[in-house]
């Protein structure tokens, strides 16, 4: 009797044992491939992007640094098909010679806005986006020897890109024609077209 009853009691111990073992294997195995199913996701359906911006300029009486940068992401509805947002930052800084005098002024210019991108074929991709400004534009007033900046918002919305890659990365080209705010180039001499060379990983 007292040994049916040992053999009872380690066939339950080891039953058990099994059962939390296989249940600990399988949480495991579940945990695992959620992290998996994680790493996919980011890894299939997001990409990233932007440009740099680089400049210096010098003339008679101005002289201009100017540096920006352009982050982008994109999240693939389809692997054609890609939604996300875009960020303009850019900083210029100025010296102006007015007479005897030397102004110097730092200007910070952002954007803020989102896009929409449609990869025809693997080099051409038409893109759509809709970007709000926030400039800070200088003034120069030679009758009082200063110069000065003034705040403004500039809604702007653009659209053909070519794009390039080895691998994951590449490079893009695009020409993007400005649709909104129309009479503000109009008072400038700037056109409303944009081009803009950048990099992308994973487009």
């Amino acid at each position: 009797m007292k040994k049916t009853t040992v053999f009872i009691l380690l066939v339950s111990f080891m039953t058990t044992s099994f059962v939390q073992a296989q249940r600990s294997i399988n949480s495991k195995n579940k945990t695992t491939k959620e992290k998996t199913d994680r790493s996919m996701f980011w890894r299939e359906k997001l990409w990233y992007g932007g440009g740099i911006n680089l400049g210096f300029s010098q003339g008679p009486d101005l002289s201009l640094f100017n540096f920006g940068l352009s982050p982008i992401v994109g999240y693939k509805i389809t692997p054609e098909l890609s939604v996300g947002p875009r960020i303009d930052y850019d900083y210029s800084y100025y010296k102006y010679a007015i007479g005897n005098t030397i102004q110097k002024l730092n200007t910070h210019n952002f954007g803020l806005g989102a896009f929409a991108r449609y990869k025809f074929l693997p080099m051409i991709f038409a893109h759509l986006e809709s970007m709000y400004y926030f400039y800070q534009s200088p003034v120069f007033n030679t009758s009082t020897a200063t110069i000065y900046k003034i705040k403004e918002t500039l809604p702007k919305s653009s659209v053909v890109g070519y794009q390039s890659s080895a691998g994951l990365w590449g490079y893009e080209i695009s020409l993007l024609y400005i649709f909104s705010n129309r009479d503000y180039y109009k008072k400038t001499v700037d056109l409303p077209i944009e081009l803009r060379i950048g990099f992308n990983y994973n487009f």
